[in-house]
């Protein structure tokens, strides 16, 4: 597992397949950062995505999200490799469970798009991450949402699905973060 440093008391945990991450996850991770009391924000790419959804290399995915977040403050920010440490489905209860069971963190706070809370049924124990942590639910364009669920307003409408088609079409969106395009270009991702 990535170092730590001295062990934070809360922190919020950004999961997801970062294929590859944008501008709109670092506007989360800012946000998130700027309006919660939290010690550190956990970037977390998942290791073997529940959903099967077909991802690049996890070492690379870790590179390109240290080049997307580094422009954040880097002392509340940390690329977390613990779902491959985990190995196996990655389901972030179990991610949940081991951080306060092994780790002893207690305070965790969970970061999904308001676009996850239609999904909320295919998560495994989603009623016990509820229970467990303080889910913070970032608002998406297009969500239809109840505005009291939402914990921030729409912060920008991207997709890493139009990035990867962008990139194999030969463009490259400034919504891609430029370090992590150049990352993109020099391993011919997306291609």
């Amino acid at each position: 597992m990535t170092a730590l440093g001295a062990r934070p008391q809360s922190i919020a945990l950004f999961g997801g397949s970062f294929n590859p991450p944008h501008v709109g996850h670092v506007m989360i991770g800012a946000w998130v950062l700027a309006t919660t009391d939290v010690d550190k924000l956990w970037v977390m790419p998942t290791w073997n995505h529940a959903f099967t959804k077909d991802l690049v290399n996890f070492d690379v995915r870790m590179d390109m999200c240290k080049a997307a977040f580094s422009t954040l403050e880097a002392g509340r920010i940390h690329i977390s490799d613990i779902e491959r440490d985990l190995g196996g489905e990655s389901r972030t209860i179990d991610t949940v469970e081991h951080i306060r069971d092994v780790l002893g963190i207690q305070d965790i706070r969970i970061v999904v798009g308001a676009d996850i809370l239609a999904e909320r049924h295919l998560w495994k124990r989603w009623d016990d991450l509820e229970r467990m942590c303080t889910v913070i639910i970032i608002g998406r364009e297009g969500w239809n949402d109840p505005s009291e669920l939402l914990s921030s307003p729409p912060l920008i409408d991207v997709s890493s699905t139009d990035l990867r088609n962008a990139v194999a079409q030969g463009t490259y969106p400034n919504t891609i973060p430029a370090r992590v395009a150049r990352i993109i270009r020099n391993n011919q991702l997306y291609a």
